[in-house]
């Protein structure tokens, strides 16, 4: 097998050349790709709890925490304790609403460049990834044993 027909290699090398093209656009408005996929779920949503923004966003909890971190910092998101004190609930703030107009011509103008590469193709891409993100984690007694 060589690395080239290795799904998981393909599809790392595919996340961090559109990761790269994302960010390089979204630093223009100081923000990351991550950090924008934050900010327009909360601009799209409402407030969320973290525990559902992370489920939503295909995070895990403590990686979502790193990120929404530098956007408590900068005022873009607020945190507080939600109805359940226990839950925490995270919301855009007018400057994240500010921020998040602000980086969305940068974000179009990414989603342009890659609808341009990827023509018509781009439809049966999203149909791919929507299959690929349903892909379930398997359960504990479905992974084969070490030598299986």
């Amino acid at each position: 097998m060589t690395d080239l027909n290795c799904t998981f290699f393909r599809l790392r090398k595919a996340t961090r050349r559109i990761t790269a093209l994302y960010d390089d656009a979204l630093g223009e408005a100081g923000l990351t790709a991550t950090q924008f996929s934050v900010l327009a779920m909360i601009a799209t949503t409402g407030p969320l709890p973290m525990s559902g923004m992370a489920e939503a966003l295909g995070m895990d909890a403590s990686t979502l925490t790193r990120t929404i971190r530098p956007l408590v910092e900068r005022g873009d998101v607020s945190v507080s304790a939600g109805e359940d004190k226990r839950v925490k609930q995270v919301a855009l703030t007018d400057k994240g609403r500010e921020t998040v107009a602000r980086a969305l011509p940068h974000w179009r103008a990414a989603q342009k460049r890659v609808a341009q590469e990827l023509g018509g193709d781009i439809a049966q891409l999203h149909a791919l990834l929507t299959t690929v993100s349903g892909i379930r984690e398997p359960d504990e007694d479905e992974v084969p044993a070490a030598g299986n």
